[in-house]
């Protein structure tokens, strides 16, 4: 039985020129409309060679900016801050790549791209762009727009974030007792001693508060999102970052303070000026604040004690090291601090303190050192 050819090319009948078809592997039959003869039959041969190496593009008029353009505009389910920065990303890497064909993108264009935007732009968003870029280019495959995807081998830039500076119990200290008088000295003792993010303290109500039983749990933050007005609450990214947390006595006493404050205040403020929403932290109109707000303050106090290169991020690197360098396990800090992964607490959050790494010392010296022997007095 003679085996069926995987091309063919059959002058059409409403017109003059031919109609060149190829069966693929994978069974679809892409078609083009050529001038003559010679030509369709170099496009079958071509598209049976694109097909084996896996570069084949059945629309290969279409060039990578128009992909991507449609393929933004198809993302469902993405929350508006994550799609603005899908948007920015892209829009990094199209002077580089928008103008090439997709069927003409290869790995070295690739690389080159990402080099240059390296040159630009930080290590941590060279590492999203590349992962976007290169889930868009896997869409295209399982859309059988592309046979193969260009980075399927390549890996991502390494994000470059490294371990972050975290603050010594005197210097938290410090902070917290310049904060005494100001109306942030609950939000700066609660960062400290529970390792919550600032969009978490500024998020959080107090529905989510128990003072009695001093547990606390963590269900919203305050976000700006693009293209709206103002600051938001928003429920929590991920399940791991919606969890409870054990306040110590101090904070449960200073927050009974902080709340009773702050409803002297309410009742000082015209009802029709409040607007609250039940917030712990608040302004004085009930106004959620602006992380903006606490970022300045916080550098204005922790300089006037002499701290720098510190923001209240800071808080979460200090409240991890603190807890592993007194024994406490590592997943007791990852599910204070809301990671899905003990290795994210381990690797960008903990900082080995000296006085933890001389008690390791003396615990190996203790365990491996050579006992001295006594001096004994020869009495003959």
């Amino acid at each position: 039985m003679t085996s069926r050819k995987p091309g063919t090319v059959v002058e059409r009948k409403d017109r003059d020129g031919y109609e060149a078809r190829v069966t693929l592997p994978d069974g679809r039959r892409p078609t083009k409309y050529v001038r003559t003869k010679k030509q369709g039959w170099d496009w079958v041969s071509r598209t049976l060679a694109d097909a084996q190496r896996g570069t084949l593009v059945i629309d290969d008029r279409r060039k990578t900016d128009d992909y991507l353009a449609d393929w933004l505009n198809g993302r469902m389910g993405i929350k508006s801050n994550s799609l603005y920065n899908y948007r920015l990303c892209i829009s990094y890497v199209l002077p580089h790549v928008g103008n090439t064909r997709l069927c003409d993108l290869k790995p070295p264009q690739i690389k080159r791209s990402f080099a240059e935007l390296a040159q630009s732009r930080s290590a941590e968003t060279v590492n999203l762009t590349h992962r976007i870029l290169k889930s868009a280019l896997e869409d295209a495959v399982d859309d059988e727009i592309l046979s193969r995807n260009p980075m399927r081998r390549m890996k991502a830039p390494n994000r470059g974030i490294g371990r972050r500076r975290a603050m010594t119990l005197e210097e938290c200290r410090a902070v917290i007792q310049a904060s005494e008088d100001t109306r942030w000295h609950t939000l700066f003792l609660l960062m400290a001693t529970s390792g919550l993010r600032i969009g978490e303290c500024l998020g959080l109500r107090w529905s989510d508060v128990d003072l009695d039983s001093g547990e606390l749990r963590v269900q919203t933050q305050a976000q700006r999102i693009h293209g709206e007005k103002g600051v938001h609450l928003v429920d929590v990214k991920t399940a791991s970052s919606r969890r409870p947390i054990i306040l110590p006595p101090v904070t449960r006493r200073v927050l009974r303070q902080h709340k009773a404050t702050q409803g002297k205040e309410k009742l000082k403020c015209p009802p029709e000026q409040w607007r609250g929403q039940n917030l712990v932290f608040c302004s004085r109109f009930g106004v959620i604040y602006y992380r903006s707000a606490v970022d300045v303050v916080f550098k204005r106090i922790a300089t006037s004690v002499g701290i720098e290169d510190v923001t209240p991020h800071t808080f979460r690197h200090t409240v991890s090291t603190l807890l592993q360098n007194t024994g406490n396990p590592v997943t007791v800090a990852q599910s204070l601090l809301g990671h899905s992964r003990p290795s994210m607490t381990l690797d960008v959050y903990s900082h080995t303190t000296r006085d933890a790494l001389e008690r390791a010392a003396d615990t190996l010296e203790s365990l491996f050192g050579e006992k001295e022997e006594p001096l004994t007095t020869d009495t003959d």
